[in-house]
């Protein structure tokens, strides 16, 4: 970077951020004439993107930007703002989110009834139907593979990417008009009076990201207890002629795909020779990275997200959770990010170091180009089993997909605290 170039940008982008278009095109303009390098030359496109009045002109120069940088963060908020999916009223600083107050608000809900006999409508363990637990009736639902992912510099630049669900909503029952505070963190609840069957319908807002990818319970309530019994009989526990308390609940997990560039450098000796500088770098496209959305059942989650087949998971559909538990994030979108990061970053490292000679030395790594593309909410079932024996209360978790058992480990650390030493190792 050449002082006369140098300070031309910082003349030219001085004019733009004040918004005098005539003295910020002069330097910059003058600017592109030079032999400038190429990350000059593109913040110089962008500040002249961000002062033109020419939306044609704008557009031509953000595309020019974007087709030699696709991850450039500023040029792509400036072009979500220029197709209108983004409005510049909504961007937040990051480091100071305003808070809500706590008060009660109203929700939208729907009531899931037979309409033959009035009865409970509930998610049949079909993964495909509602059911009415008295007279049997079915309503097919139609199934589809997900496709509700998210844009991640949208939400990033907006709220939505930094708030959790916190407060409370008031819920009025349609039967049998009993009040209720509920946490905003709980997206389904049965009546405890009339036992009817309700699911919130969160819209997908500016502040809130709602469900959209769900894996169904195929297991039902009797399957996972007769599957508890039977593993607790092969291991000649006497609890195994309990008959356990079940709560089925769906837990949430953050989807990432990430993109980009991984760049990598070494030193290779050679003999009679100095030691050589390797540079090189590998295109990044991965997905299904994921990371638990709550903390409190983060050892049953960690366990799930490696066993996950994402073939069977579907769109998010109110229906799926009705006579569910069912729990939105707590996590922010911002903190699992990172994390997802962290975990792409370590995969990445170990496919790099296939390509890298064993004589090499001086390692080294950078993701500054490693991106967060899409991401998505995705919710997964489990049923939470609790036998009392001897005044002693026990708690077992069972997969609602496949009947497996989740065993907590003695010791184990969390997912979180591993991830203190995620990328050392």
């Amino acid at each position: 970077m050449s002082t006369a170039s140098r300070d031309l940008l910082v003349r030219g982008s001085a004019a733009a951020r004040v918004g005098d278009e005539k003295e910020a095109r002069f330097f910059l303009e003058w600017l592109l004439t030079l032999d400038a390098d190429s990350e000059e030359r593109l913040e110089a496109q962008y500040w002249l993107a961000k002062v033109t009045s020419d939306a044609e002109e704008k557009k031509h120069l953000l595309e020019e930007i974007l087709s030699a940088q696709p991850f450039h963060m500023l040029a792509r908020r400036e072009w979500m703002i220029l197709q209108g999916k983004l409005s510049p009223d909504e961007i937040i600083n990051p480091n100071n989110i305003p808070i809500d107050k706590d008060q009660p608000v109203g929700i939208n809900s729907e009531r899931y009834i037979c309409p033959k006999c009035g009865g409970r409508m509930v998610f049949a363990p079909d993964g495909a139907s509602l059911t009415c637990e008295y007279c049997e009736v079915k309503e097919r639902q139609e199934q589809k593979a997900p496709d509700g992912e998210s844009d991640f510099f949208l939400s990033m630049a907006t709220l939505k990417g930094h708030r959790q669900p916190h407060g409370h909503s008031s819920f009025t029952c349609q039967a049998c008009n009993a009040s209720f505070i509920l946490a905003d963190t709980q997206l389904s609840m049965t009546c405890p009076y009339c036992k009817s069957v309700y699911v919130k319908i969160i819209p997908d807002t500016d502040t809130n990201t709602g469900p959209s990818a769900i894996f169904p319970a195929r297991l039902t309530k009797n399957a996972a207890i007769n599957s508890l019994q039977q593993w607790l009989k092969q291991k000649s526990d006497p609890r195994a002629t309990l008959q356990p308390v079940m709560t089925g609940v769906y837990l949430p997990i953050w989807w990432f795909e990430l993109g980009g560039l991984l760049h990598y450098s070494y030193m290779v000796s050679e003999k009679n020779k100095p030691a050589k500088k390797i540079i090189g770098s590998q295109p990044i496209l991965r997905q299904d990275v994921c990371v638990p959305a709550c903390k409190h059942h983060q050892e049953e989650l960690d366990q799930i997200i490696g066993t996950l087949h994402f073939e069977e998971m579907l769109d998010y559909r109110p229906e799926y959770v009705a006579d569910w538990l069912a729990e939105t994030y707590q996590v922010t979108l911002a903190e699992a990010s990172l994390i997802a990061r962290q975990i792409a970053f370590k995969l990445e490292k170990a496919q790099a170091n296939l390509s890298i000679p064993n004589i090499a030395e001086d390692i080294s790594f950078s993701s500054h180009e490693m991106f967060v593309v899409l991401y998505q909410l995705v919710l997964y079932p489990v049923w939470f089993a609790e036998i009392t024996y001897q005044s002693e209360a026990d708690t077992y978790t069972i997969d609602a997909l496949n009947g497996k058992l989740i065993m907590k480990k003695e010791g184990n650390s969390s997912f979180w605290d591993r991830l203190v030493n995620f990328g050392k190792d």
